[in-house]
């Protein structure tokens, strides 16, 4: 059958998405628990804790780079707060 070869299990984009949320969740925690904290550490520390567990080591060293070139921590809260 054709339409099975693209065929998405709507569980697994349920799961997808609380996987993303925890890893949203571990963000905002360590936002407002640390508020010295780099944002790249920040993100690093929130990734290992929430998502790094499902992804392959090629994915977590990208995303280990990627926050290395996050930008400062105030100018993060300047462009979410903009009044």
């Amino acid at each position: 059958m054709k339409w099975m070869e693209s065929y998405q299990s709507t569980g697994w984009v349920i799961i997808r998405g609380a996987w993303f949320f925890d890893f949203v969740s571990c963000i905002l925690k360590r936002l407002f628990r640390f508020p010295n904290m780099p944002l790249g550490q920040v993100g690093k520390e929130a990734y290992e804790e929430g998502l790094s567990r499902h992804h392959p080591w090629f994915v977590r060293k990208a995303v280990s780079i990627g926050f290395n070139a996050a930008t400062s921590r105030e100018n993060f809260m300047k462009s979410i707060c903009k009044e």
